[in-house]
């Protein structure tokens, strides 16, 4: 697992998993509740493996376009 600050209460959790049998990658907001105990949240993409390069290289071509 990964983790990744998104801001002072978030961690964006990047991790491998099985959903239903299919080998998966998840990404997810993960909020320090009211007691600082870390939960996940309904914030995320979970995408099959397979699939991973693809967002990978889409992410470069938005971060290098530089355009909103």
């Amino acid at each position: 697992m990964i983790e990744l600050r998104k801001n002072k209460r978030e961690v964006v959790r990047v991790e491998r998993a099985t959903f239903n049998g299919v080998d998966c990658i998840n990404a997810r907001v993960w909020f320090a509740d009211e007691t600082g105990e870390m939960r996940p949240s309904k914030k995320g993409l979970t995408l099959r493996v397979e699939l991973a390069d693809d967002l990978a290289k889409a992410i470069q071509e938005v971060v290098a376009d530089g355009t909103r």
